[in-house]
């Protein structure tokens, strides 16, 4: 694994955050005169070309949550020291999200950052627990319906149009749900009725991933 290695040039005046996504994170950190040290596996991330990154923490290319949060660790260490504090986090994605669930007391050690309660948080990244957890607190959310069986409430007995989407986006754009399914595009997929979707080979092969609901046009 190569070591995170950081660029520390913005010692001085305000600290930098430490950014766990993409360029409009950036954009808006940099905007408010906040600069940004950018944490990705991705050697051509368009972030890191922002004028408003003043370094990199190069995340490993093994996507094991593991290795990343060890590489977190050590580039925090640094920018603790570095800035007599501990730093911004901010996150964009759930694969971030569940990192810091995962290993948020650790890296809690040298970075700030907020996340939901951990049982609220894991239910919210699982579109079947977070279903139940709206639906819990009186919030109205789509139909889900069941693969199985048929009649009302099912894939089967549903006539109208139903809503794809995958049942969690954790390494969403290896997913063969993403390739495969969504053809590498999009987050969600419509079939106009339940048949069309149980005579879809790829959406059937996959259904342990997905979460099937009646579509709301608009």
């Amino acid at each position: 694994m190569r070591r995170a290695m950081v660029i520390p040039h913005f010692i001085g005046g305000r600290p930098a955050a430490v950014v766990l996504g993409g360029l409009n994170l950036v954009r808006a950190l940099g905007l408010a005169g906040v600069p940004v040290v950018v944490a990705t596996a991705d050697a051509d991330s368009l972030a890191l070309a922002s004028r408003y990154a003043v370094g990199r923490i190069a995340l490993p290319a093994d996507p094991a949550a593991e290795a990343t949060a060890a590489a977190l660790l050590a580039a925090g260490a640094q920018l603790h020291a570095a800035a007599g504090r501990r730093v911004p986090l901010f996150y964009g994605g759930d694969d971030a999200l569940r990192l810091l669930y995962d290993f948020g007391t650790a890296l809690a050690a040298h970075f700030e950052f907020r996340t939901s309660a951990p049982a609220l948080g894991r239910a919210l990244l699982d579109k079947d627990a977070a279903g139940d957890v709206l639906r819990a607190c009186g919030v109205t959310v789509p139909l889900t319906v069941r693969w199985d069986g048929g009649g009302p409430g099912t894939v089967a007995g549903s006539t109208g149009p139903l809503l794809v989407k995958p049942r969690t986006k954790t390494d969403w754009h290896r997913s063969p749900v993403f390739l495969d399914l969504f053809r590498g595009a999009g987050k969600a997929r419509v079939f106009w009725s339940g048949a069309a979707l149980l005579a879809h080979a790829t959406a059937v092969a996959l259904r342990d991933q997905l979460v099937v609901q009646e579509y709301i046009p608009g």
